[in-house]
């Protein structure tokens, strides 16, 4: 999972909604030292995860919060992301909710060892071994919330974080919506969260491949399975003769395609105008035109333009 995981530190630094912290709470609070002692060795030997808030860092990056009689809990700088990161960047990880489990106790200097990257781990290990389960039973949907990273050289698939844990997700383009999506750069943000339907397992096949498909052992996901159907209803909303405004969004030879505002899962068939209207089709200009064929059942939806208008959509 190395391509996402190169990338979670921007996500922790920026306090982007991190999905991996919603699971987990912080400690209730302890009445005795003793009970507190036999608290840490139970996290410890259960390896259970939790969120702390850390209010201290060190020269080196290192993360400290203060618990009860004494005892604080101690990130080593590589705990976080499992890497050495900058100390100048210390500030970033304070006072936010940290998931982190236990990996060792110093009862003597009252200190408790925590790790982040640790519990990342744990976290994927069981959340992947959990989605191939329940493909091999064939369950459906399997349904998880899911950060956007980036889009690919083609432009054709989005790769996403299963749950900010390092799980890599691959979104095909014509799983992306319902319609087709002729520009995934301007709609696939960077860090936004998505609901995602997680429908197969790519194990991976060469480490050593310069192929990130290849390289990676993934999972297939679709954001369209979780949207309604666009063309129900779609005759009565928009009957034949009915006057609209489109915005042309892929020019072709004697026709193109359009987007009506707030209909953005179907395209909208356009005819060019006669030539003697000299109506110039631009990509990026909008248009006024009237629906001529419209069935839902066909998945038909087509328009005659009459006017451009002098608003250029960026």
């Amino acid at each position: 999972m190395d391509t996402v995981q190169n990338q979670e530190s921007e996500v922790l630094e920026n306090n982007i909604t991190d999905l991996f912290i919603s699971k987990y709470k912080e400690l209730s609070e302890i009445e005795s030292e003793e009970d507190l002692i036999k608290k840490f060795n139970k996290l410890l030997s259960t390896k259970r995860i939790f969120s702390k808030i850390f209010s201290a860092a060190d020269v080196e990056g290192n993360l400290t919060a203060q618990l009860y009689y004494g005892y604080i809990f101690y990130m080593p700088n590589e705990e976080l992301f499992g890497k050495v990161y900058p100390p100048k960047t210390k500030h970033r990880h304070l006072n936010k909710e940290i998931p982190v489990l236990i990996y060792d106790i110093d009862i003597k200097n009252k200190r408790v060892y925590v790790s982040r990257k640790r519990a990342k781990d744990k976290a994927q290990s069981e959340k992947r071994l959990d989605i191939i389960k329940r493909l091999e039973n064939k369950e459906s949907p399997i349904i998880e919330k899911a950060i956007i990273k980036f889009i690919d050289s083609g432009k054709k698939r989005v790769i996403i974080d299963i749950g900010n844990i390092g799980i890599m997700g691959v979104i095909p383009i014509e799983h992306w919506k319902q319609g087709y999506e002729y520009y995934l750069e301007k709609v696939a943000v960077r860090n936004r969260v998505v609901d995602i339907d997680i429908i197969k397992h790519m194990p991976r096949k060469n480490r050593s491949s310069s192929n990130i498909y290849v390289k990676n052992e993934h999972f297939i996901c679709s954001r369209k399975n979780l949207m309604p159907d666009p063309w129900e209803g779609i005759e009565k909303k928009f009957p034949r003769e009915t006057v609209v405004t489109f915005t042309c969004i892929n020019k072709l030879d004697y026709k193109f395609f359009a987007r009506i505002d707030g209909l953005d899962d179907i395209d909208l068939y356009v005819e060019y105008p006669n030539k003697e209207r000299n109506i110039p089709i631009l990509e990026g200009m909008k248009y006024q035109g009237y629906i001529y064929n419209v069935n839902e059942e066909k998945k038909i939806f087509k328009a005659r333009v009459f006017k451009m208008l002098p608003e250029q959509v960026e």
